[in-house]
């Protein structure tokens, strides 16, 4: 589905539901913008998933929402209109959403998606409708490609996911063999998922071709940076918890 399709059905529920008219705004459309980013990209390398991670830093970023508290907002928005629907929600963490069914049978069609949701390896097989000949097309290609089932950390979200896929598209990744690909997986295990989709993303914007490396004359070497990450990390707990207000004993004076 192409992301015109996409927004088309977002105005097209819009103009069928009052409440939205008078509440949504642009941080939804940026929100809803970026969760169908998110769907194609990780029906990319699994087609029949529609469960996604939405990290709370992370989706910030991407949808370019400031506070966590209009995140939270938006997202419980979304699923009172029945856009999407929340399966989780970890405290300031992940949320864990999908598409509405009800929503998905408005982007494809009712029969289509019945018959999809029903069948979850149904995408291989040739369809009526030209949506989900578009998806079985782009897979074949993937295919024809070569897949690569990667062992991800255990972290793993689908923000990780996807940020992975971008930097081995990149023109120093794409020549790699899948058990490069995989080592490097491998030695970014050991961290944690913040860390690694940061230094990702450093690796894309820098025309890296790599993402762990050793030290390099004054260069520190990324379990240098690793341990600077989690002190400060543990910096920011430490004013955290300074900065809380303690109850006051009986006579006690502060």
């Amino acid at each position: 589905m192409t992301g015109y399709e996409l927004t088309k059905v977002f105005w097209m529920i819009s103009d069928e539901n009052e409440a939205m008219q008078l509440k949504c705004t642009g941080n939804h459309l940026a929100l809803y913008t970026w969760i169908c980013e998110l769907r194609n990209q990780v029906q990319t390398y699994s087609p029949n998933r529609e469960l996604m991670d939405l990290p709370t830093k992370y989706t910030m970023d991407r949808s370019f929402i400031g506070s966590d508290k209009t995140l939270k907002n938006c997202i419980d928005d979304l699923a009172e209109w029945g856009i999407i629907e929340i399966i989780s929600r970890s405290q300031g963490s992940v949320t864990k959403i999908k598409l509405a069914i009800a929503y998905l049978r408005k982007m494809y069609g009712s029969d289509a998606e019945d018959e999809r949701m029903s069948n979850g390896s149904a995408t291989d097989e040739v369809r009526t409708t030209k949506t989900v000949k578009t998806i079985q097309t782009n897979k074949t290609k993937k295919t024809n490609k070569g897949v690569v089932d990667f062992s991800f950390p255990s972290f793993a979200t689908d923000a990780f996911k996807l940020v992975w896929s971008q930097l081995i598209g990149q023109p120093k990744w794409k020549g790699k063999s899948a058990e490069a690909l995989q080592k490097s997986l491998d030695k970014l295990a050991k961290y944690d998922e913040a860390f690694c989709v940061q230094q990702m993303n450093e690796a894309i914007e820098n025309n890296w071709q790599g993402v762990v490396f050793p030290k390099r004359g004054t260069l520190p070497s990324t379990d240098e940076l690793w341990l600077e990450w989690q002190a400060t990390l543990t910096g920011q707990k430490q004013v955290k918890q300074s900065t809380t207000k303690r109850p006051t004993a009986p006579g006690q004076t502060r």
